[in-house]
């Protein structure tokens, strides 16, 4: 097996290790993926893993989690010319969404440049001068995302939250009827 780059990361959840499912972490705790492979053990225990490998896995295991059909949506994505611009597509056309993306070209210089989750008024235009039900604006390295409604509104990381858990709830799925926040949360979810 050959590599064409290196990540040291940490395990910071192998509650699916069965699985060959692993949260990591780079040293720098800046970002966070599932990542799926045979693993090769270093003496230092560190473990590598292919990233295609990784990446595949994830979208199964999305694909088992996220059983909607998204068929009658129309989504306008704004990938900030960052880490999703692959990602975020598949996974929602594999769900059969009907998508319209916009800065996806990363170029290495690029990224966050007037688009996503901080400059959201390209995303804004585009959702009130078409026909989309919602648009996704996430940040360039893809741990924000805020929503954009049908009508150009914003709706930000608590709404976000309140409306995943509130629907989570519904359904019998929120872990002992709990919404985990941080202290940055606005203390209206309380």
């Amino acid at each position: 097996m050959q590599f064409d780059s290196t990540i040291l990361c940490t395990i910071i959840d192998d509650r699916d290790k069965d699985a060959g499912i692993y949260r990591v972490k780079t040293p720098d705790g800046t970002a966070a993926f599932l990542a799926y492979s045979e693993k090769t053990n270093y003496s230092n225990g560190n473990n590598v893993f292919q990233y295609s490998e990784g990446v595949n896995a994830y979208f199964n295991w999305l694909d088992e989690t996220f059983k909607y059909d998204l068929s009658h949506l129309n989504i306008v994505l704004d990938l900030a010319n960052g880490s999703n611009c692959y990602t975020a597509k598949e996974v929602l056309s594999r769900k059969g969404a009907n998508l319209f993306v916009i800065n996806d070209e990363p170029n290495g210089l690029n990224i966050n440049t007037n688009c996503g989750s901080t400059h959201l008024e390209m995303l804004i235009d585009y959702i009130k001068d078409g026909d989309y039900d919602i648009g996704f604006a996430f940040d360039g390295d893809a741990d924000r995302v805020l929503v954009i409604d049908s009508e150009g509104n914003v709706v930000d990381g608590d709404k976000i939250m309140y409306l995943l858990s509130k629907h989570l709830m519904k359904h019998g799925q929120l872990k002992d009827e709990t919404l985990v926040t941080t202290v940055m949360s606005n203390i209206g979810l309380y």
